[in-house]
């Protein structure tokens, strides 16, 4: 009697030893599968969209989470996907007219750049004088061998509120020479920091990764 108890009780000792060992496998088994599927998301390359110009030949692109706005085909905007107010970054294509005298492509980008950067409204305003002497203007290259440069701007804010003018800055912009899909006319897209911000304020990281995608085959 006692040689079958002692029996028994083997049998079940065994029994849920293998029990517990098939329980222990699987929890390592889907622990591991988590950790995979963990490593998996950490590790996924992010999706981007493109955005095309058909009338002027370029093209760039911008991580998910935003989408481009066409104003016109001179003026897109990369906003955060759902809030149209809130713009990342201002493309725009900026052309000198047929008739652009003597002046320089160089002259001509840094004239129309103080332009574009300039802003009025009811209560204040902002004047864009000429290139920061913080950060002077540089070359820059796009992924797809596209020359460009890139510059800061500097500004001066002027409350009719309160009487102040007020230095800042404004940037950054990085432009790349689009006259081939011109004829005539001098013409490049400035890719930067939307001119109501200051450069403090700006999403560089983004910004940069954008005109690091700028492509143009006229």
């Amino acid at each position: 009697m006692k040689k079958a108890v002692k029996f028994i009780s083997l049998v079940l000792i065994i029994f849920f030893a293998i029990i517990a060992f098939f329980a222990i496998r699987d929890k390592l088994d889907l622990r591991v599968e988590e950790e995979a599927d963990m490593e998996k998301t950490e590790t996924r390359e992010p999706e981007y969209k493109t955005y095309t110009s058909a009338v002027y030949k370029f093209s760039l692109s911008f991580p998910e989470g935003y989408e481009a706005v066409e104003t016109s085909p001179q003026e897109i905007n990369i906003v955060r996907e759902g809030y149209r107010a809130d713009v990342a970054t201002s493309i725009y294509l900026i052309r000198s007219g047929p008739d652009s005298g003597i002046q320089s492509f160089e002259e001509f980008v840094l004239d129309q750049s103080r332009l574009l950067c300039s802003a009025e409204s009811a209560n204040n305003s902002v004047e864009c004088t000429r290139i920061d002497d913080v950060v002077r203007i540089a070359p820059f290259v796009s992924a797809k061998g596209i020359s460009g440069q890139v510059f800061y701007l500097k500004a001066f804010e002027i409350s009719s509120t309160l009487g102040k003018k007020v230095e800042t800055r404004r940037g950054p912009f990085y432009t790349f020479n689009t006259s081939a899909s011109t004829p005539n006319e001098m013409s490049f897209v400035s890719v930067g920091n939307p001119i109501i911000r200051k450069a403090d304020q700006a999403n560089t990281k983004l910004i940069e990764e954008i005109a690091k995608s700028f492509d143009f085959k006229p």
